[in-house]
């Protein structure tokens, strides 16, 4: 009889000593979690109120197959483009494929005469 109840203190002791070491470790976890440095990403956000318009639609120069340079669908000339431009808002470019690089790099220079620096770019296939 005495060694079936010094069995059965081991057992209980086993069973309370494995459920302690599960509580250190869940508190323990708990504890260090709140240490763990928290990687926040910053967002360029717009303050509340601002009137700074987002959705304004970009100004297109196109430069067609036949070399014909036009914004906004009207026709203009390459020395004039500075002029017209005020530095302002958003840029699209669209060059047909079969200009020539030098017609592409004369309206970058236009642009960079008029202080502009964000365009987006657009290429067109011949169809």
């Amino acid at each position: 009889m005495k060694l079936e109840h010094e069995e059965i203190l081991d057992n209980d002791s086993w069973q309370s000593s494995t459920s302690d070491i599960a509580f250190l470790l869940v508190v323990f976890f708990i504890l260090t979690a709140g240490a763990v440095a928290v990687k926040i990403i910053p967002l360029g956000l717009l303050p509340a109120g601002s009137d700074i318009v987002l959705n304004e639609a970009p100004v297109e120069l196109v430069i067609n197959n036949a070399g014909i340079l036009s914004m906004d669908g009207k026709p203009v000339q390459f020395a004039e483009l500075p002029e017209l431009l005020d530095g302002q808002g958003f840029y699209r470019i669209t060059v047909h494929d079969s200009r020539s690089y030098q017609e592409f790099i004369d309206l970058l220079g236009a642009l960079k005469q008029a202080g502009i620096g964000q365009i987006d770019l657009v290429t067109e296939g011949a169809e």
